[in-house]
Formats: structure tokens, C-alpha cells, sequence
């Protein structure tokens, strides 16, 4: 396998000690963004997420400058109470995020598109933009029953990533309430304020959940759909950890899902952690199987080269068995 380009064939995990009495408690399926303050002082921001009890609310923010950690006010009319296993996408040129589905305090799923955004305080909101309520005081679950029919349906652990010309997202797959996976795609024009399915008839892959996706622009300026992994499953409980990789050329009209057919891949995995750092995608860990078939939670760190489609292992000093957890890319 090749080295991908500046990626280390070596990485290294540091724990990073920090005060458990100003730290975040303990969480699963739960999403991270990060932002700069001042031009200079990164930041990583956490917000909801599963504490195995309840549903959390709550917002935090880690600074790598201080290396400390502090909960920041959360606003916002119509707000969910607290959410989990939800897509997070973050527009990298205006620095504003969105999300949507994920499962609700009351343990049903949504379909609700949110907009995130944080001022100069750090304090953060989160406001319904489709479907819009009608009324400041509408509550969260008269939005929750106002669902479009060109929506992506009430689901969670689908994923969301942000396109340009125009501006839009692109959301797909997610798991549905009645217990199966979908691979149902789907775009919000921000300036028409509504979503369109996209539909391919043929060489589509599996439906899937807790997949990583990102929008990837090749040498040319073509914008494309990263898919890798995941699990497919079907109305009887029958599923599937996938392994497969596919882009999907949303520039396109119509778009066209392309399988990437490579020699030798990472294991099978799903609910793991992933960025894409220039022409390279980056998965850690996850939910895979062992020779018996059993579940176990992975530690290896692999690279996919989108220039070269290649797939490189990166040995890990210190990595741990982490799954339905979070990375990001900080400089």
C-alpha cells in the first residue's frame, strides 16, 4: 500500500489530562466542529450526544491553547431538549454548521434541519430551518409532526456534509423508526429553502447507517460524495458491517454513484470516527467482527488517497478501542 500524500505512516495518541470537575460528562454518539477565536486560538466544540441514561444538551468548548475545557451557554427558540446520533456538517468557508435527525428525548427520531451558529462569547444556537415553524412558540414536537415530503425521513445516524454551487447539503442513508437502513439521498438548496431527493436508478450501494461520508474536490473542481462503511440493515434485524467505499458525483446531472473497487481495504466497521484531511480520508476505530463473527471495538487508523485510491494502515503507538465516537482535524 502507498504512503498517502502528508500522511505519516506513524501516528501517535497523547491522553490529554484535564480537570474532571470542569470536563464534559461521559457520552456516546455525540458531534464535535471546531472554530478559531481571535484568528489564533482553536477551539473544539461538543455538543449532545447519549450518557447511556439521557439524552444531553448540553455544549462545551475545548480550548488548545489553555488545554482546558468549559461549558457555554445553549439558545435558541425551538431547540431540541437533548439529541443524539444526529449528522453534523460544517461549512468551512463561513464557519456556520447545520444538523439534522438524530433520536429525541422522547426516543423518537427526527427529520428537523438545524442551524448552528456561535458568536464572539462562544455561546451557541440552534434554530429549526426547515421545516420553519410558523410561530416563535411552536414546540419542538409540532415541528418534529411537520414533516416535507421531499425531506430525508425521521432518521438517525445518517450522515450531512456541505456542497457549494449553490450552497447546499447533501444528507444520506440513517436508520428509520421501523428498525431498517435507507440509502435514500438527498440536497437543501439554501436558496430555494427546501430539499430535493436525488435519485440514481442503478449501481447505488447498500443502504446503510452510522457510514462516514465527506465532500471531497478532485484536482479538477468536480465536488464528489466520500461513503465508506457502515451497516445495512434490513426490516427482520438482519444486517450487515460494510467495508465498501463510493463516491457519488454530485456535480453531475443526473448524479452518478461510482463503486471504488480496491485490492486490499480496511476491515468492516461501522459507527467509527472519520475526517478527510486534503485528498485523504481518515477512519479510526469503530463497531467491527472478530474470526467468530462476534462484535469487538476496533483501534486501528487507516488512510484512503482519493488521488491514487489507495488505502493505507498507519501504525499507532497508544491507539485505543474506541466506537460512536468523534475526530477532527486541528492544526
Amino acid at each position: 500500500m502507498s504512503n498517502p500524500a502528508h500522511i505519516p505512516l506513524l501516528a501517535r495518541f497523547s491522553s490529554i489530562s484535564t480537570d474532571s470537575q470542569s470536563s464534559p460528562p461521559p457520552r456516546s454518539g455525540h458531534r464535535v466542529l471546531t472554530r478559531k477565536r481571535d484568528g489564533k486560538d482553536e477551539l473544539i466544540v461538543l455538543w449532545g450526544g447519549s450518557s447511556g441514561m439521557e439524552l444531553l444538551k448540553d455544549a462545551w468548548v475545548y480550548s488548545m491553547d489553555s488545554s482546558t475545557w468549559r461549558k457555554i451557554s445553549f439558545e435558541g427558540a425551538n431547540a431540541p431538549p437533548g439529541l443524539a446520533d444526529f449528522a453534523l456538517a460544517v461549512d468551512e468557508g463561513t464557519g456556520g454548521a447545520c444538523a439534522i435527525g438524530g433520536l429525541t428525548h422522547d426516543k423518537r427520531m427526527s427529520n428537523v434541519l438545524y442551524e448552528i451558529t456561535m458568536d464572539d462569547t462562544d455561546s451557541i444556537s440552534v434554530h429549526p430551518i426547515c421545516p420553519r415553524p410558523s410561530d416563535p412558540t411552536t414546540s419542538s414536537d409540532e415541528i418534529l409532526a411537520n414533516k416535507s415530503h421531499t425531506a430525508p425521513y425521521f432518521s438517525m445516524s445518517s450522515t450531512l456534509n456541505f456542497a457549494s454551487g449553490p450552497r447546499r447539503l447533501i444528507s444520506f442513508g440513517g436508520l428509520y423508526p421501523d428498525g431498517h437502513t435507507t440509502a435514500s439521498l438527498h440536497s437543501y438548496d439554501f436558496e430555494k429553502g427546501d430539499w430535493d431527493e436525488l435519485k440514481c436508478y442503478t449501481g447505488v450501494p447498500l443502504h446503510r447507517e452510522a457510514h462516514s461520508a465527506a465532500v471531497w474536490r478532485d484536482p479538477l473542481g468536480k465536488q464528489h460524495l466520500v461513503v465508506y462503511g457502515g451497516r445495512s440493515v434490513e426490516r427482520e434485524g438482519i444486517s450487515d458491517v460494510l467495508n465498501d467505499l463510493w463516491l457519488c458525483h454530485i456535480d453531475e446531472i443526473p448524479i452518478k454513484w461510482e463503486y471504488v473497487n480496491v485490492e486490499e481495504a480496511p476491515p468492516a466497521r461501522y459507527l467509527h470516527g472519520s475526517y478527510l484531511e486534503d485528498s485523504n480520508l481518515i477512519i479510526h476505530g469503530g463497531w467491527g467482527c472478530d474470526g467468530n463473527g462476534s462484535e469487538v471495538t476496533l483501534d486501528d487508523l487507516w488512510a484512503f488517497n482519493l488521488d491514487t485510491r489507495t488505502w493505507s494502515q498507519l501504525e499507532c503507538e497508544n491507539a485505543p478501542k474506541l466506537a460512536h465516537h468523534c475526530i477532527v482535524s486541528v492544526s
